[in-house]
């Protein structure tokens, strides 16, 4: 048996995992199977992996072990076992299979303590529902293209971008929680909702066209779309765009939130409406609660106040009732039963459309506000 102490730390091993099952299964290796255990209790992690190699009608199975504590990563242990066939490998050939995986497995050491990175292209299928996109627009690293794709969800559009990963399995992953994240913050840009699909072959992009439109914000419009009508491009997209990659992390995971909220609510609008109602001033809050100073209604009403540079007493009673309604359906009630004694609303059932249009227009202005107010902090 032979022992190899690894120089790569506890927190990396799926990465070690990652390139070794990759690396080793090479010439004259013929197959790997693998299989593993974590004890939760003892919290030991456990890794066994059988190399199967195959040479001029000859067969040999070697055996790697690695556990590993949540202190220390344990040596490697290597043993060999010839299968029984007709041919043998001689003790000089054993000898030299085994450094032929030592070195593949320092590959492998190596590439986890350094994580090269491959590019891998994507074309995201993204649901406009009644809206179809005819404009091709650039940001970041991402390029929206249209599509004349339809289906019992509507129209589509293509999101392309480049991710950059360790392997394919990786990328697909992070490629899939990027898209969704996307499809959220374009929703509450063209105030439409937008949602990841799938993702599809990459496609030859159409002759770039695009289609602005003025918008002069804040944008109190109470439709602003003509049903089935083209998306057009916000002449401040690009603005917003930069604003929003350009805000501090712990401003941006938050953001990302409310952008995610805001999706969710525009989608239960009409099927349920005392969670969209709960959704949208909850696209507020958790954004406020980074940004402004105070607690609970305060909060809400003074981020409103300061994303749309609006104050007055009326516009003020307006938005301390969206807080109010939505206290009485979480705090008094729950969700979707009973009454709400403290409202102007006597059931769920009865919250006016005209009320929740209105929240959902207010809250879309201030979180667009809260973007366009937004300053570079490297530029002050």
């Amino acid at each position: 048996m032979t022992t190899i102490k690894l120089n790569v730390s506890r927190e990396d091993l799926h990465y070690f995992d990652k390139f070794l099952s990759k690396g080793i299964v090479t010439p004259p290796v013929d197959s790997l199977r693998a299989r593993g255990s974590y004890n939760r209790s003892s919290r030991l992690y456990q890794r066994k992996y059988e190399i199967l190699i195959k040479k001029d009608e000859k067969e040999v199975v070697f055996k790697i072990g690695l556990s590993a504590t949540p202190d220390k990563i344990n040596p490697l242990h290597i043993s060999a076992k010839l299968t029984p066939s007709g041919h043998k490998f001689s003790g000089k050939e054993i000898e030299y299979l085994l450094g032929l995986l030592i070195s593949r497995i320092k590959e492998a050491e190596k590439n986890t303590r350094e994580k090269p990175l491959e590019t891998f292209e994507y074309e995201a299928r993204l649901s406009t529902s009644y809206y179809p996109l005819k404009s091709t627009i650039e940001f970041g690293k991402y390029k929206l293209v249209p599509s004349k794709e339809r289906d019992e969800q509507g129209w589509e559009c293509k999101l392309k971008f480049a991710m950059e990963a360790i392997d394919k399995d990786y990328s697909l992953t992070e490629a899939t929680i990027e898209s969704k994240i996307i499809a959220a913050w374009l929703s509450l840009v063209f105030n439409i909702v937008i949602r990841f699909k799938a993702f599809s072959e990459i496609t030859v992009d159409p002759k770039p066209t695009i289609h602005y439109e003025t918008i002069e914000r804040p944008d109190f419009r109470p439709v602003k779309h003509p049903f089935g009508g083209e998306i057009k491009i916000p002449k401040d997209f690009m603005e917003l765009w930069n604003n929003f990659y350009l805000l501090p992390s712990e401003i941006h995971d938050n953001f990302v939130s409310s952008c995610l909220c805001y999706q969710v609510a525009m989608e239960m609008r009409t099927t349920h409406a005392p969670l969209s109602y709960q959704l949208f001033v909850t696209a507020v809050e958790v954004i406020a609660k980074k940004v402004v100073v105070g607690e609970g209604k305060k909060r809400f009403v003074n981020f409103i106040f300061q994303s749309l540079k609006r104050i007055d007493e009326q516009f003020g009673e307006k938005i301390t009732k969206f807080y109010g309604t939505r206290s009485a359906i979480v705090h008094e009630k729950g969700i979707g039963l009973g009454f709400i004694p403290s409202s102007d609303i006597k059931s769920f059932e009865e919250i006016p459309g005209e009320e929740l249009w209105a929240l959902e227009i207010i809250v879309n202005a201030a979180l667009i506000g809260f973007l366009s107010n937004f300053k570079d902090p490297t530029k002050r």
